[in-house]
């Protein structure tokens, strides 16, 4: 039986109230049996849980253990698959190798590398049968092959520098196609071509220069010289630049530097300064041939203009050709003046002379009356 007490106690600033409850000790040792009972069923029983779930799963690992022994093959059944594996690795072998030899080709059939020689004019041979060769040097001009057109390019320098006569006629049929082989952007078909432009001015000098301009500065496309300078100022291979820096000087060497003069002055005002340039550059070489006779009959103040706006261009190149241009015409006019005082010193002596002729003619008369 449960009984509680209660006492309350003074400490000197309250009460404390204390109560204590007091039960049978009969009734508690009861109690705590109780407990340890329910405790060790509660332990019994987590520990026949943990029995079966471990039988159970030692169950299931044999069960999955005895078929994969039963499984496993044989020394002669493991030999016969690795025959059997060789056998169609080597037949899918076979098929690759001969789906390979059977595949056509795709795309475009590679190029083959060429290698075209050109020729320098000291090497260059006379032709063996003319008419036959000019005739198929004109075929291979016209090719869309161009190691062919450069083999044309090479008949016809033969055909220009040993047989003269016979390829004068052929010359308005020639000019364009060799015009069409200089735009070309093969570098080594206009390197070609205007090595022959070289060997053509050689040959027939003043004679060609109409062809080469046809159409002047205002038809380009169809000017050779347009596209010798527009070449020459291009941003092409050095080999080709320095070739046609070569035809130009070739062209101011062999031609009438008055009527090449004439020919050059339109494209001094070209929009593209490295033409400019090289422009500047064959005036000044064409007017340095020039004798005093053609200087007196050439119109030196067009040719002066063009010098004046050149000496001012932004291109070096231009600038200088411009001056040595200047003192070309400093020194034509200087020699024209000199000519002209010389004359008048001529004449004035001239007339002196008839005077005093007169006079003593006129002084011998008086004596004699």
């Amino acid at each position: 039986m449960e009984t509680k007490k209660k006492a309350d106690f003074d400490i000197g600033c309250g009460l404390i109230s204390i109560s204590v409850t007091i039960g049978s000790p009969r009734k508690e040792g009861r109690r705590e049996e109780s407990l340890m009972k329910r405790t060790a069923k509660a332990g019994e029983e987590a520990k026949n849980v943990k029995q079966a779930r471990s039988s159970r799963l030692k169950g299931e690992e044999e069960s999955t253990a005895q078929p994969m022994q039963e499984k496993q093959p044989s020394a002669r059944e493991i030999a016969a698959a690795k025959a059997a594996r060789a056998r169609l690795y080597s037949k899918a072998q076979g098929q690759e190798r001969e789906a390979a030899e059977i595949r056509l080709p795709t795309g475009q059939a590679p190029v083959p590398t060429v290698d075209v020689d050109i020729i320098p004019t000291e090497q260059l041979t006379p032709l063996d049968n003319v008419e036959a060769n000019a005739q198929a040097a004109m075929q291979d001009l016209q090719s869309s092959d161009w190691a062919v057109a450069c083999r044309g390019q090479t008949q016809l320098r033969r055909l220009a520098v040993f047989h003269p006569e016979e390829c004068r006629p052929l010359l308005p049929q020639i000019i364009p196609l060799v015009l069409k082989s200089v735009k070309n952007l093969r570098s080594s078909l206009s390197k070609a071509a205007i090595m022959a432009v070289s060997d053509l001015c050689q040959t027939f000098g003043t004679e060609l220069l109409p062809l080469l301009d046809v159409g002047g500065a205002a038809q380009p496309l169809k000017s050779l010289l347009s596209q010798l300078l527009l070449k020459a100022g291009s941003n092409d291979k050095r080999f080709v630049i320095e070739e046609v820096t070569r035809a130009l000087q070739t062209m101011a060497d062999c031609m009438d530097p008055t009527k090449l003069l004439q020919r050059l002055l339109p494209y001094a005002a070209h929009k593209n300064p490295k033409v400019r340039g090289k422009v500047a550059v064959s005036l000044a070489a064409s007017a340095s041939k020039m004798s005093a006779e053609q200087w007196a009959g050439h119109d030196r103040a067009a040719l002066l203009r063009a010098a004046g706006r050149l000496v001012c261009d932004n291109t070096p190149e231009a600038r200088d050709a411009a001056k040595r241009l200047i003192a070309l015409l400093r020194d034509a006019f200087d020699a024209s003046a000199h000519a002209a005082s010389a004359g008048t010193d001529v004449a004035t002596e001239g007339h002196g002379k008839e005077n005093e002729a007169k006079d003593r003619n006129a002084a011998r008369e008086i004596s004699r009356k």
